[in-house]
C-alpha cells in the first residue's frame, strides 16, 4: 500500500500523531494531519488523498457536516471516510454514516483494528477502481465496434460512389468538399479503434468541462 495517502482530522495532537505513526509503520504509507474540518476541507481540495480517518467532535466543524462537504465532490468509493467516536452508539455517529462515511473506529484507538477497517476500504477501493476501469473499456471498446459497423459500412458505399460525381465539373467543388470531409471521418474512426484498444485510456478537454478520447495518429 506504498504512495497511499492518509488524511488524519483531529483536534487532539496527541492522537494525530500516535495513529499517524502506527498506520505509517503498519502500511507503510504517507499521512496528512488536519486539526480542524475546514483544514481537513482544505488539503482535500488542494491534493489527492486516498482515505480521511475523521473525529466525530471537533471544535470549529462537526463530523457529520465535514462529511456531507466532502459527499458534495467525492463519493464513497473516490475517497473513503472512517469516523472516529469515543462511542459507536452515538446518534451524530450513525448520522455521519448515513451521509455516506464508510465505517468507523472508537476511542481510545485499537490500532490493530484501525489498521484491518483501513486495509478493507484500501482492498475495497481498489478492487472498485479495477471493476470500474475493466467496464470503462468494455464500454469504449463496444463503441468502437459500433463505430465501426455503423459508420465505417456506409461510409466505405460513399467513397466508393464519390468518383460518379467528379465526372460532372460543376459537381468538382462539391467532390473536393465531401471526399475531405469523409477522409476525416474515416481517420477518426479509425484513431478512435485504436484508443480504445489501448490498455489506459487518455481524454482531453473540450468544452463546458466535457472530455473526449485523445485520439493519437
Amino acid at each position: 500500500m506504498q504512495n497511499k495517502k492518509i488524511l488524519i482530522v483531529d483536534d487532539n495532537a496527541t492522537h494525530l500523531e500516535s495513529l499517524s505513526l502506527a498506520l505509517e509503520t503498519k502500511f507503510d504509507c504517507r499521512t496528512l494531519a488536519a486539526d480542524s474540518g475546514q483544514a481537513a476541507l482544505n488539503i482535500i481540495e488542494s491534493e489527492t488523498v486516498d482515505l480521511v480517518l475523521l473525529d466525530l467532535v471537533m471544535d470549529d466543524m462537526p463530523g457529520n457536516e465535514v462529511v456531507s462537504k466532502i459527499r458534495a465532490k467525492l463519493g464513497p468509493d473516490e475517497l473513503p471516510i472512517i469516523m472516529v467516536s469515543a462511542r459507536s452508539d452515538d446518534d451524530a455517529l450513525i448520522d455521519c454514516l448515513k451521509r455516506g462515511a464508510n465505517d468507523y473506529i472508537t476511542k481510545p484507538y485499537n490500532l490493530e483494528v484501525a489498521a484491518v477497517k483501513v486495509a478493507n476500504q484500501f482492498e475495497l477501493s481498489d478492487a472498485i477502481r479495477k471493476n470500474a476501469n475493466k467496464q470503462e473499456a468494455l464500454a469504449l471498446k463496444a463503441i468502437s465496434t459500433t463505430y465501426n459497423h455503423k459508420i465505417n459500412n456506409p461510409l466505405s458505399i460513399a467513397v466508393g460512389s464519390l468518383p460518379l460525381l467528379k465526372k460532372s465539373e460543376t459537381h468538382e467543388k462539391a467532390y473536393s468538399r465531401i471526399d475531405s470531409a469523409l477522409g476525416r471521418i474515416t481517420e477518426t474512426v479509425k484513431q478512435i479503434q485504436k484508443a480504445t484498444e489501448a490498455k489506459v485510456m487518455a481524454y482531453e478537454e473540450y468544452t463546458g468541462g466535457t472530455k473526449i478520447l485523445k485520439l493519437k495518429d
